[in-house]
């Protein structure tokens, strides 16, 4: 990561005045995120996608701790599932993905079977697109999935929202661990769900607020054709020596 950083020596500094960042926890609130972002952002896990008319089977992740550890919100099952037996007859003719999605309210599917390998899975033009398909992790606790999400997706971080010299971004506490650490914005990642290793620098971002999974970054340098990066923009973000 060290040698990835100091790349940005050639970029130019960031044109925005100085100014206090946004209260933390107001703009956690504020976040409203596209239905298809090319991200995940809200999930509903379940072991394998429901066949037509069948209730899903959801995978046993304890949602307040995931929330705690990551940016990610999760559907409750009990919610989904009172859901499905209310509107019975509407979720039965649906394809199944589009019916567990609107069940849910989730923009992702989290496929987690308790053998083989995880599945992030979206609904694309009315069918269902696989995103992410990675080596399962050890467990199944909320824990294991904070770690699983970086490694599946190619990335540490994405920027969820943008407010003069200041990003609000969406990660994990197992990586926003110190104050200070240092983001690598990649250049043209916006629109891609997953990162593959070929990543140029657009940014070089430092930390300096976090709770949870979430961060306050400070834009220290842009590329200079750039005066802001985008919301979906993901990051690589230096992980504190052990």
């Amino acid at each position: 990561m060290r040698s990835v950083l100091l790349s940005f020596a050639l970029l130019l500094p960031g044109v925005a005045a100085a100014q206090d960042a946004p209260p933390l926890a107001a703009w956690m609130k504020e976040i409203k995120t596209p239905a298809h972002a090319p991200f995940p952002y809200k999930i509903v896990a379940v072991k394998k996608i429901p066949k037509k008319g069948d209730e899903p089977d959801f995978a046993g992740f304890d949602i307040e701790d995931v929330e705690k550890l990551t940016y990610l919100r999760v559907a409750d099952p009990q919610s989904v599932a009172w859901n499905y037996k209310l509107n019975e007859e509407t979720y039965a003719e649906k394809e199944p993905l589009a019916a567990l999605l609107l069940a849910s309210g989730a923009d992702t599917v989290l496929v987690a079977p308790e053998k083989g390998k995880w599945e992030l899975v979206q609904l694309k033009d009315g069918k269902p697109e696989v995103l992410v398909t990675a080596p399962a992790p050890k467990g199944s606790r909320a824990s294991d999935l904070a770690k699983w999400l970086p490694g599946a997706l190619g990335w540490d971080g994405v920027v969820l929202a943008e407010k003069g010299e200041f990003l609000l971004v969406g990660s994990t506490s197992q990586i926003l661990v110190t104050p200070e650490i240092q983001a690598l914005a990649v250049s043209g990642s916006a629109g891609n769900f997953a990162l593959a290793a070929d990543r140029q620098g657009a940014g070089l971002l430092s930390l300096s607020e976090k709770e949870g999974g979430y961060g306050v970054f400070d834009v220290v340098f842009l590329a200079q054709d750039l005066k802001t990066l985008p919301v979906g923009t993901k990051l690589i973000i230096e992980r504190k020596k052990k």
